[in-house]
């Protein structure tokens, strides 16, 4: 009995780390540079939302997320609000996105 229940919470963890994916990838200028106070608000389907702020570097990592189809809004003061609809993330997947921002 013991080892029937530890095999299905094996089973549980295992399918449940399948489920589990990243959206990462970076903002840039024009110029190639990382624009400076850039909030990424990532957003979908059945999920409520999670903002970060970009790196210095330009990067962003959203974790831990379900599968599902994502939109990703990048602000930042001076610049065109850029959306990017249609992100899909499958069960185990890490999709790299790379965006760039122009002047308003």
């Amino acid at each position: 009995m013991t080892m029937v229940l530890v095999f299905a919470l094996v089973a549980s963890l295992v399918g449940a780390e399948e489920q589990i994916g990243v959206i990462y990838g970076n903002i840039k200028l024009a110029d190639g540079t990382p624009p400076r106070d850039a909030q990424i608000h990532l957003y979908g389907e059945g999920f409520s939302g999670h903002s970060v702020w970009i790196e210095n570097c330009g990067g962003f990592r959203f974790v831990y997320l379900p599968g599902g189809t994502y939109n990703i809004k990048v602000t930042a003061g001076g610049f065109k609000t850029l959306i990017l609809k249609d992100v899909v993330l499958k069960p185990g997947s890490n999709p790299r996105v790379s965006l760039t921002l122009e002047k308003k």
